[in-house]
């Protein structure tokens, strides 16, 4: 254990462990997606983390490693403020180190927290460093919320424990089969036990994981189906806005048509992606403009449509106020609800700031919408021909990939939950990936089908088993202007959210919290007492 103790040429072996793992780790990530890499990513920092010869050094390497994790992550980060921010390159890169740097202490927390606990107890790695990892998964508030989760997304047997614990199991699962792997190759002989543990945990996993996909198989089955059509614009968000008239038009247009053709296909509601129509929307308004006017949103089609637009309020107090809204228009052209977006993008939609500061928005301007902040979920109620009435849950952009806001919609009970999302951001890069990948977590979750309609993909179905059962594709309209474009897909309208996570919701990982305190609490007594770490070992 102390043969890589001290002088220049072990730092450096810890520099190439601790990078390993984080090139283990979003290597497992979409749209790489070598998932099986991240069940034994953590293994060459744990090495490292009891090797160091202080706890601070631990904290220094696990830091590095999720630095790096993050920033081969996020990575489209730098062109998104370089492109739609108009920052220099400089001041880009500046802010994506920061940024990045600052998601990197969940993994910095979790290497110090394991090395004190794993000195204070005789606990194995594989008890260790699963709820250690949960803890701060919870406890630190990201810019860019993630999990490590994320990387086993298209794994459905694996994910279905999401029901019950959230995407905490699955971090859990991984993180106690890469301790169980670092116990057996440190092999002590009270070190085998806590392995086989680990697989038997690991195989109840799977096997409730089929078992699960099995009955929501027969649930979707004998449920009734809505026909929806999603209309994915494929615009870049440099031509979105009312100010530009000459793509506005367009836009409309292309949306009128596509919704036209998906009608005539046998779609019962349209989805169109956030923000995706051209012309913002008095908040007062209770009902479709008048036909042939510019701002008409049908034309062409008479199905009811869920649409993202900006809503305006005008002569307040503090003047003309925006928000980032979901409209429900039903076919007698009345509005039968709006939904304003509750978690607004940091920078782009909300800056610290921006607006109370000379100095701020000098600098900023044009990189933040500056977007009132919604107050509540809500769910819409939809009429079809045939007399049922659906509750629509609608979420916007990373509204899907926030587990608090999914409990919360899942709570009303929604028959099938819609994502409306603008990824233009971000190009054809991993982000349209990553975004459906962890969205996936919450059709699991809230046992609730999930439509989604990005500006420029991926567009997608997700069954309440979390497969992607239809999708479309990614693309950077500058580069590749391929017009708008359609998907269609049947969707099973069951009573959503009656789930152990809707109901009980974070518990498991409030409970890795507490044991990571208590771990961090006890100390290591001399004698052998039977107790809680002979029952654990």
């Amino acid at each position: 254990m102390n043969t890589w103790a001290g002088g220049a040429q072990p730092h450096l072996r810890y520099v190439a462990l601790a990078v390993l793992s984080s090139v283990l780790w979003f290597l497992s990530c979409a749209d790489f997606d070598v998932w099986i890499l991240a069940w034994f990513a953590m293994v060459p920092l744990l090495f490292v983390i009891e090797r160091v010869t202080t706890t601070r050094r631990a904290f220094l390497f696990a830091w590095l490693t999720g630095t790096v994790a993050n920033g081969g992550g996020f990575y489209w980060i730098i062109g998104m403020l370089i492109r739609f921010g108009h920052l220099s390159w400089f001041v880009s890169t500046l802010l994506f180190v920061v940024m990045v740097a600052y998601q990197g202490l969940v993994f910095a927390l979790f290497g110090a927290v394991t090395r004190v606990i794993r000195q204070r107890t005789s606990w194995p790695m594989a008890v260790v460093a699963p709820f250690v990892m949960v803890t701060f998964e919870l406890a630190i508030p990201t810019i860019m919320p993630y999990s490590v989760a994320i990387t086993q997304a298209w794994q459905i047997p694996v994910i279905q424990v999401a029901d019950l614990a959230g995407m905490s199991a699955v971090t859990a699962l991984l993180l106690m089969v890469s301790g169980a792997i670092y116990d057996l190759l440190i092999m002590r002989p009270r070190r085998v036990q806590p392995a086989l543990w680990s697989a038997a945990a690991l195989s109840a996993a799977v096997l409730y994981g089929y078992l699960r996909m099995a009955q929501i198989d027969r649930v979707r089955a004998a449920a009734p189906r809505l026909e929806i059509g999603i209309v994915q614009p494929n615009l870049s968000f440099d031509m979105k806005g009312p100010d530009r008239q000459a793509f506005a038009e367009r836009q409309r247009r292309d949306l009128q048509e596509q919704s036209r053709q998906l009608e005539a296909e046998g779609a019962e509601l349209l989805v169109w992606p956030e923000t995706a129509f051209p012309y913002a929307i008095q908040r007062t308004t209770r009902s479709d403009l008048a036909p042939g006017a510019k701002g008409r949103v049908r034309e062409g089609f008479t199905l009811p449509v869920l649409f993202g637009a900006v809503s305006v309020a005008h002569s307040t107090p503090t003047g003309t106020r925006t928000w980032n809204s979901a409209f429900l228009l039903n076919t007698d052209g009345s509005y039968l609800g709006r939904y304003d977006k509750i978690h607004l993008m940091p920078i782009s939609e909300s800056f610290p700031g921006y607006g109370r500061s000379a100095f701020i928005d000098s600098v900023f301007r044009g990189v933040s919408s500056n977007f009132q902040r919604g107050d509540t979920v809500k769910v819409f109620a939809l009429k079809t021909t045939d007399g049922r009435t659906w509750r629509i849950g609608p979420i916007i952009c990373f509204e899907d990939i926030r587990e608090d806001l999914g409990r919360a919609v899942a709570a009303l009970h929604p028959n099938v939950l819609i994502n409306l999302t603008n990824d233009a951001w971000f190009g054809d890069t991993s982000e349209p990936w990553e975004h459906l990948a962890l969205s996936v977590f919450r059709a699991v979750e809230t046992r609730t089908d999930l439509v989604r309609a990005v500006n420029t993909g991926v567009s997608a179905f997700v069954d309440a088993a979390g497969r992607v059962t239809s999708k479309t594709y990614s693309v950077n309209p500058l580069t590749h202007p391929i017009g708008a474009d359609r998907l269609r897909g049947s969707v099973a309208m069951l009573d959503g959210g009656h789930t152990v996570f809707t109901a009980v919701g974070n518990l498991f990982a409030y409970g890795c919290a507490a044991l990571t305190l208590f771990g961090l609490l006890v100390k290591r007594s001399a004698s052998t007492t039977p107790g809680l770490y002979t029952v654990i070992t």
